[in-house]
């Protein structure tokens, strides 16, 4: 089913619950959006609509009729609004958007998941080979957005949810920061992406790089014409989908955490610009290759 504009009497009663509400149901916080626990199977967000940082209203109506024209077993991947309206309100444009609400063992995103202390065993209850379909199943998704021109995804642990209600264990989310393009050329050479350290590659056609204020979130990100796109998106799944498969295969947090600490740091030191800490692309590949030989063999 796809995402309905709720109708008049619909907005005036969710604007009525989000003022009654706001505080005693608070979830989460970026500059400019919050999430709210509206019941046990639904989160509400409140985006104040800022120009040049959150999608006008006809690119976001574009981008959700393109995610929802996905083959069912996909849409499982998204974590796609069901409900939405935009409206104006004291000079400032507002959109409010309804998800599936997401949690599994007490955690709603993938970084906190993947923290999960040995004593509570999360991990141990899983299914490895269904997650490891998960995986697979989402860099499919990320091939047929890359299809209909989206890209931008700014995958990292903290944009996977887990557990969402109708979706499979791991899905895609801040799906309304996704940007659609014109044509696969502007896409793949004039992509300009928020990104995170550690989760993207600037590619040869990297140029005019700088840290930047992500408005969605408050956090400094990098910036530049051709950095992040879809090479950033494969990228980036890969390290996460890499996160997930040595948590399985070491079997508890503190062994993960020792090697994917490592990785984290140097991988971040690979994408930095200056490389100010002194880590190095030949270091990188040893440490990493290393200890993940380390771990297989184990």
């Amino acid at each position: 089913m796809p995402i309905s504009r709720m109708n008049k009497e619909r907005q005036e009663k969710i604007v009525q619950w989000y003022e009654n509400n706001k505080d005693a149901t608070f979830l989460n916080r970026g500059s400019f959006k919050s999430a709210h626990k509206y019941d046990n199977e639904t989160v509400l967000t409140f985006e104040n609509i800022q120009p040049g940082a959150s999608l006008k209203l006809p690119d976001y109506i574009k981008l959700m009729g393109q995610l929802y024209s996905l083959e069912e077993p996909l849409l499982k991947n998204l974590l796609l609004p069901t409900e939405y309206f935009q409206a104006r309100k004291d000079g400032m444009d507002y959109r409010i958007q309804l998800l599936p609400f997401c949690h599994s063992g007490g955690y709603s995103d993938l970084f906190d998941f993947l923290s999960d202390p040995d004593e509570k065993g999360v991990w141990k209850t899983l299914n490895k080979t269904d997650i490891l379909k998960n995986c697979a199943s989402i860099l499919r998704t990320i091939y047929e957005l890359h299809k209909r021109n989206i890209s931008c995804l700014d995958i990292k642990p903290e944009n996977v949810f887990v557990g969402c209600e109708g979706k499979n264990l791991l899905s895609l989310g801040d799906v309304d920061g996704f940007q659609i393009f014109e044509n696969k050329e502007k896409m793949y050479k004039h992509s300009r992406c928020v990104t995170t350290s550690g989760y993207f590659v600037a590619g040869k056609k990297g140029y005019n790089i700088q840290l930047e204020r992500d408005y969605r979130n408050d956090l400094m990100s990098w910036r530049g014409m051709g950095l992040g796109g879809p090479q950033s998106d494969y990228y980036a799944w890969l390290v996460v989908f890499l996160m997930v498969y040595m948590r399985i295969v070491t079997g508890s947090e503190k062994a993960y955490a020792s090697f994917f600490g490592n990785f984290a740091v140097e991988s971040y030191g690979i994408n930095h610009i200056n490389n100010t800490h002194g880590y190095k692309t030949d270091k990188f590949n040893k440490n990493y290759k290393n200890a993940l030989t380390r771990h297989m063999r184990e």
